[in-house]
C-alpha cells in the first residue's frame, strides 16, 4: 500500500495540472455587475396612491442588462408583510441622476407585462444634473402584473441614478 502513494500523488498533480492549464486558458475576469433596488411607498393614509421607488447602478463598463420589478407589492418598512396585487394606474415620475451621473441624454425605458412603454418616449434623453418630472403620454395608463426596467443610451462606469412612479393602486 505504501508503495502506492507516489503513484496516486503523481496522478492528483497531473489533473491539477490539467486543471489549472484549463482554468489559466479559459480564465477572464467578470465585468461588474449593474444593480437595481426598488421598494414601495405607501402615499396616503388609505392607502391608494403608492410610490414605487427605484435606485439604479450601471456596470463597470455603463452597461444595464434589463431587468424586472417584483410582480408583487412590498413596502421597505414591512417587508416581511403581506404582498398585493400589482396592478395600477401610473400617475407621473420624478427622475434624478445619482452622484456618479449617467451620460446626458440617457432614457429609462419602464415597459408593463404587455411591453407597453408606461411613459412612450417621455423618460428618454433624461438631464444628468437636474430632477425631471413626467407623466404618461397616454392618460390613464394602466399596468397588472410585472414591470421591466432598462436604462439605455448610457456609458458612464457605474453611473447611478434615482426615481419615482406614482401609482393609484388598483385592488
Amino acid at each position: 500500500m505504501i508503495k502506492d502513494i507516489p503513484f496516486c500523488l503523481a496522478k492528483y498533480a497531473t489533473l491539477l495540472l490539467v486543471v489549472i492549464g484549463i482554468l489559466g486558458t479559459t480564465y477572464t475576469p467578470a465585468k461588474a455587475a449593474e444593480s437595481h433596488y426598488y421598494y414601495w411607498e405607501r402615499l396616503t393614509p388609505r392607502g391608494d396612491i403608492w410610490i414605487l421607488n427605484v435606485d439604479w447602478t450601471a456596470a463597470a463598463d455603463g452597461s444595464f442588462t434589463e431587468a424586472t420589478i417584483n410582480q408583487k407589492w412590498k413596502t421597505a418598512a414591512d417587508a416581511n408583510g403581506p404582498f398585493f396585487s400589482m396592478s395600477g394606474e401610473v400617475l407621473c415620475a420624478i427622475v434624478n441622476p445619482g452622484s456618479t451621473a449617467p451620460q446626458a441624454d440617457y432614457d429609462i425605458v419602464l415597459k408593463n407585462s404587455d411591453g407597453v412603454k408606461l411613459f412612450g418616449t417621455g423618460l428618454d434623453a433624461c438631464h444628468t444634473s437636474s430632477s425631471e418630472h413626467f407623466i404618461p403620454s397616454q392618460v390613464p395608463i394602466y399596468f397588472h402584473g410585472p414591470l421591466t426596467l432598462d436604462i439605455t443610451n448610457n456609458n458612464v462606469n457605474t453611473a447611478l441614478g434615482h426615481f419615482k412612479i406614482y401609482v393609484r393602486k388598483h385592488e
